[in-house]
């Protein structure tokens, strides 16, 4: 009688040890859920036998754990020689018996030894351990006879095999990769991306029931929602395949996405669906808007963003009274139903995608869910020439290789950009809303004023004694700061809004500015451009590229049930504004606002504006172009070169954060209350302490002493716990946010501050 074979110890998780007849049955349960959730898996990778080799590759993934020291680890025996050894490397061998084609055999193979570790670790592991010979003499220990008599239960009966070093087969993909050459690269990803799925998702203990599965029958309440749709959202119901949709704010381009996406499943088949924005805020808000418990659609959704954990505490920071323990026992929870099956409809930065064509860690899992996928990229104006080439190459491989569908929607988008996308996505359906649509949304007449914001408070005070609900958005965060400190009044509900708040005191703005009761006077920075849905009565503007303007415009009279509101744009910068917006863009911008000035006394005609766009965009600057060729052309590179399955390439990952400016850092003034928080083991509560400022300004503060590092403690029943921290010599005010331009004489510091 043969000996069970196990594949997990018991813990804190499993109670008993799991057989890996066990294992591999719930890996195969996933394996049936990913058959149902990602039909077109098949066809897209142009193998037939995709399920079936994944199914045999299940089978034999784990069988090297049969060897006798490892089955004592998972005892919890002391005397145990596994010393640090890969269990999958001794299931190798029984994959050389299987009798099947030679390139089926060879993924399988590549498979079982890349389930867990890049080859290039698993290459140095075997040059470490293994002398000529040390492997078959290990191999002798693992227990063969019970490892048929399991593949007999799963209807494989295996001819002789061979063990051989496992180094040859890192040695010779490690050749292929150098010559470009690794055999059916693309299916071997997908392949790797469901294995790990498969394996991931059942050693958490999730099961099929777990996993939710998106189809057409939860966009029901879009039939409700829309009894007497707009042209654009009926045709969006029709078409087929990739398309870009042009409308106006407030037109419904959201539900004319979800139309789209329900349309496309009607016919392609079920796959995930990503909603791709580029602003935490915007994702949070259509999160939210998504989630709502009323719509079918809720439980599938999820998000995908940098600041995850902080969003969530805010999130259950009220329906939990505040009791800490279960708020950090449950953003765990939540985060891997995001991140996992449970939520295929994911609400995402753009980087979240793209990271994984820099092949970083999770890629081959990030690949597969994109096959056959569907995604909606919203507000796809805000992006910078470099991310911009990024998103067109992400497009350019998920649509090539994973049969992606995608939807392009925007309110202001140059026309040359629009031919990019276009080309990018390949001959998409060109949707746009009606003339008589159009003609519905006069909502701003603009109003060029001479000098700068600061010459005209007057005006801005009179507006606001007046009743009427003012927005003043400035290019920086000090000449906001400043206004703001003018213009509001003792026992006026005004509000502040800008960058350079942290998180928690952000988080309590954003909070007001969605109550019932706006601010009367509201000012900030381009913070404000940024899905707020706010509705105020005028604004007071500093000059800033067409596109940034007309999205401050757009929280004006946003529901459209006022005339034409005025919006007030001052033609003269500030010197620090030189520094974030293109001096020759800003002054086209000013024509063009002049001439809307002068053709129907400032009113916009939203039809018109496309002209107006192109005319303040005609095209990438020379810099800007160049920018742009040379990240589209290193990401294309780079996955030429390192996207195949097995790999880890360190410099790309570097490549990839890289681009991120900001560095969070602690105000020395929140150093007690932070202290406070950590004692607490509250560290997500903590961080939302902290502010974030530019990388150049962390290295000059860094350099000139105004910035210092600190290691703060925790005590803990195992001892410390040691917690780095930068700390910034700076005033910090709950109202207005860093004073950057502020010294801090630490004598101005008390104790309790300290």
């Amino acid at each position: 009688m043969s000996s069970v074979i196990l594949a997990k110890s018991s813990n804190e998780d499993n109670t008993r040890p799991l057989t890996l007849a066990e294992h591999n049955d719930d890996l195969l349960e996933i394996k049936a859920y990913l058959l149902e959730a990602f039909p077109q898996v098949e066809q897209i990778a142009a193998l037939p036998e995709f399920w079936e080799l994944l199914h045999t590759t299940i089978v034999f993934h784990d069988l090297g754990k049969a060897h006798a020291e490892f089955q004592k680890v998972l005892l919890h025996h002391r005397k145990q020689r596994w010393e640090r050894q890969r269990h999958e490397l001794f299931s190798l061998p029984f994959v050389s018996g299987l009798q099947i084609p030679a390139e089926h055999l060879n993924m399988i193979e590549k498979l079982v030894a890349g389930h867990h570790k890049p080859f290039n670790k698993l290459l140095q592991h075997c040059t470490d351990l293994y002398d000529e010979g040390d492997f078959a003499e290990q191999f002798k220990s693992v227990d063969s006879i019970a490892v048929l008599e399991l593949l007999k239960q799963y209807g494989f009966s295996i001819g002789s095999y061979k063990v051989n070093d496992p180094k040859r087969i890192f040695l010779q993909y490690k050749k292929q990769m150098h010559e470009r050459n690794v055999p059916l690269a693309h299916p071997l990803l997908m392949l790797t991306g469901a294995l790990k799925h498969c394996d991931h998702l059942a050693s958490a203990f999730i099961r099929k029931k777990d996993l939710q599965i998106i189809d057409p029958s939860h966009f029901g309440f879009l039939d409700q929602k829309l009894s007497s749709p707009y042209a654009h959202q009926t045709k969006a119901a029709q078409i087929l395949g990739s398309a870009i949709l042009t409308a106006p704010t407030g037109s419904g381009k959201t539900e004319t996405a979800l139309l789209w996406t329900r349309k496309q499943m009607q016919e392609h088949g079920r796959g995930m669906v990503f909603y791709i924005l580029p602003f935490t805020a915007s994702i949070n808000a259509m999160w939210k808007r998504l989630g709502n418990p009323e719509l079918e659609l809720s439980p599938m959704v999820g998000m995908l963003h940098g600041n995850l954990d902080a969003v969530l505490y805010r999130e259950l920071f009220e329906e939990f009274g505040g009791d800490t323990k279960k708020i950090k026992a449950q953003i765990p929870v939540i985060k891997k139903q995001f991140r996992e099956m449970m939520t295929p409809f994911r609400v995402v930065t753009p980087f979240q995608l793209i990271k994984h064509v820099f092949g970083l860690k999770g890629y081959e899992k990030g690949i597969f869910e994109w096959t056959g996928a569907y995604f909606i990229f919203d507000e796809i104006h805000a992006y910078d020439p470099s991310v911009l080439a990024q998103i067109m190459v992400l497009l350019e491989y998920s649509i090539s290789k994973c049969g992606v569908k995608a939807f392009v929607m925007t309110a202001t988008l140059p026309s040359f950009l629009k031919e990019l996308i276009a080309k990018t996505i390949g001959e998409p359906s060109v949707l746009a809303a009606s003339t008589e649509l159009y003609q519905k949304f006069k909502r701003h007449q603009v109003r060029v004023l001479g000098g700068e914001i600061v010459d005209s408070l007057p005006l801005i005070s009179n507006d606001v004694t007046a009743g009427k609900k003012v927005l003043v958005v400035c290019n920086t965060v000090q000449r906001a700061q400043d206004i703001y400190q003018t213009v509001s009044q003792a026992g006026l509900n005004s509000l502040l809004l800008h960058s350079a708040f942290n998180g928690e005191d952000r988080a309590a703005k954003e909070a007001k500015l969605k109550s019932d009761q706006l601010p009367d006077l509201l000012v900030g920075t381009q913070a404000i451009e940024v899905s707020l849905d706010i509705d105020y009565d005028v604004i007071y503007t500093e000059i800033a590229p067409l596109d940034a303007l007309l999205q401050r415009f757009g929280r004006v009279n946003r529901a459209t049930k006022k005339s034409p509101c005025p919006c007030f744009v001052f033609e003269q910068r500030n010197d620090k504004d030189r520094f974030i917006y293109p001096t020759d863009v800003c002054e086209r911008t000013l024509a063009a606002l002049r001439e809307i000035e002068a053709e129907n006394d400032g009113v916009v005609d939203e039809l018109g504006l496309q002209h107006k766009i192109d005319f303040v965009y005609p095209g990438f600057s020379e810099k800007e172009q160049q920018a742009f060729n040379q990240v589209a052309d290193s990401l294309r590179y780079s996955i030429q070169h390192v996207l195949v399955p097995f790999n880890e390439d360190k410099k790309s990952e570097q490549d990839f954060y890289d681009q991120f400016d900001g560095v969070k850092v602690l105000p020395i003034e929140l150093k007690a209350e932070y202290q406070q928080r950590i004692n607490r083991f509250d560290f997500i509560h903590a961080d939302m302490l902290k502010v974030g400022i530019r990388k150049n300004e962390f290295q000059r503060w860094r350099k000139d002493g105004t910035l210092i590092s600190e290691r703060l403690f925790v005590e803990k029943n195992t001892g410390q716990i040691d917690i780095p921290v930068w700390l910034l010599k700076k005033p910090y005010d709950q109202e207005l946010g860093l004073l950057k331009y502020l010294e801090l004489s630490m004598l101005e510091l008390n104790d309790n501050q300290l």
